[in-house]
């Protein structure tokens, strides 16, 4: 019975801990630095790049990426391709760990999830996605199912006619 308490404790010990600002900024800020690292120290081959930049010069896009993956593509966009842009995160505190490590690309993150905000968070990237900004969504969610397509990239593709250009990145 103690040892389930104490599991218990350091369990929500944890949670407070990380709900801190501070940590998640560190946090943020460590992802920041892994990816930067990672990116630099790898090599790139990128395919049906020329295709997709083809299609983003013309306008404004929405890319759209797996949900685990995602990690990587903050750097790939600043390398590569270097345009403005707003992502859908969750506003829990996850999610802002994310948020934070995106601003660390100059990605502007936009609250916003199934659950919660959902409406807010979409009116705020159908905006953005207006004033000129190139969307970035994981169709997956953190919640899943994994690797399955969800409707938002395709109801902002509707509401705004703008074009959908899906990305990956793995290794090996």
């Amino acid at each position: 019975m103690k040892k389930m308490k104490i599991k218990l404790y350091l369990k929500n010990l944890l949670k407070r801990i990380l709900k801190a600002e501070a940590v998640i900024k560190c946090l943020s800020f460590l992802i920041f630095l892994y990816s930067k690292f990672a990116g630099a120290t790898s090599k790139w081959t990128l395919t049906g790049y020329d295709q997709a930049m083809a299609e983003a010069e013309k306008n404004n896009v929405i890319w759209v990426g797996w949900h685990a993956r995602a990690t990587m593509m903050p750097y790939f966009w600043r390398r590569f391709v270097n345009r403005r842009m707003s992502a859908l995160t969750s506003p829990h505190q996850d999610g802002q760990i994310i948020a934070n490590f995106l601003k660390w690309y100059n990605i502007a993150p936009v609250n916003g999830s199934t659950n919660e905000k959902a409406r807010q968070g979409a009116l705020e990237m159908l905006r953005d996605l207006i004033d000129g900004a190139d969307l970035f969504v994981s169709p997956d969610g953190p919640r899943g199912p994994r690797m399955r397509m969800k409707k938002s990239p395709i109801y902002f593709a509707q509401k705004t006619g703008k074009p959908i250009i899906c990305v990956c990145f793995s290794t090996d």
